[in-house]
């Protein structure tokens, strides 16, 4: 990987309550970074702040924010799972 290259960073988001829904936010963030610092790239893990500005229970937003990241997975260079 090279530093500029930007890698997609897919965890599990859904949860049943709020709060479990916010530790795995929190969880995809710190993977974003674990990947970046062991891969020297940017990492991007899209779930990790958009539940904060968008809706997932509002069908438009979570339409938006679905492809919002789609958008951002089209111009990376790998996918961690």
């Amino acid at each position: 990987m090279k530093k500029e290259d930007l890698v997609y960073i897919c965890s599990p988001l859904s949860a049943p309550t709020k709060a479990m829904m916010k530790r795995n936010m929190s969880k995809a963030g710190i993977y974003a970074k674990q990947i970046a610092m062991y891969w020297g790239c940017r990492a991007i893990a899209p779930h990790s702040l958009l539940p904060d500005y968008v809706d997932d229970t509002i069908p438009q937003e979570r339409e938006i924010a679905l492809e919002f990241g789609l958008s951002i997975l089209k111009i990376c260079k790998a996918l961690v799972i």
